[in-house]
């Protein structure tokens, strides 16, 4: 069963990497580097579903406890930039649909910062959740993946919430504070 995933994993990460896109990576020395982007109209991809990052905002999930970084929420609220939710959609014949929603609002209703972050990132997680909904087959490897590599400690924290992590690695507020990067 495992090995199959894996298999299937490698192959969906070999044709990630032939196609025509680049990716880059930014840390936080890199910052500047993203604000310049937005400053001079640029666009900016940040991945929701991505594992990095050293804080996280529990939020509900198919029924279940999943983690989200908060950054593209506070890079919204503080440059003033547009959150558009992007999809990359295969179709039968191999080739990808790129679809973009409506602009995403940020919604404060004066609650407090942590409050303002749970209630925009819950939003943007109840987006995606519908994506992952009508396409399931886009994303089981790639959750399943994660959670083998959050058991091994190679992403800073799993995607959902692990009944058999240890007290102290689960979030006690909005925010939890990440491992390893």
């Amino acid at each position: 069963h495992r090995q199959i995933h894996q298999r299937i994993f490698e192959m969906m990460e070999q044709e990630y990497n032939s196609l025509p896109v680049t990716f880059f990576r930014s840390d936080k020395k890199s910052m500047s580097s993203v604000i310049r982007a937005l400053k001079n109209n640029e666009l900016v991809a940040v991945a929701f579903d991505g594992r990095e990052g050293n804080k996280w905002v529990p939020v509900k999930f198919f029924g279940q406890t999943a983690f989200f970084a908060p950054g593209p929420v506070r890079l919204s609220r503080t440059t003033g930039a547009t959150i558009l939710h992007t999809f990359i959609i295969r179709q039968r014949d191999n080739t990808h649909k790129l679809v973009i929603e409506r602009p995403f609002e940020l919604k404060d209703d004066g609650a407090t910062n942590e409050g303002f972050l749970s209630a925009n990132i819950q939003r943007l997680a109840e987006i995606f959740e519908d994506y992952i909904a009508r396409y399931p087959c886009h994303f089981g490897v790639i959750f399943q993946r994660t959670r083998e590599r959050a058991e091994k400690g190679s992403v800073s924290m799993p995607f959902f919430q692990m009944e058999s992590a240890a007290p102290d690695s689960r979030p006690t507020s909005s925010h939890q504070e990440g491992g390893k990067q």
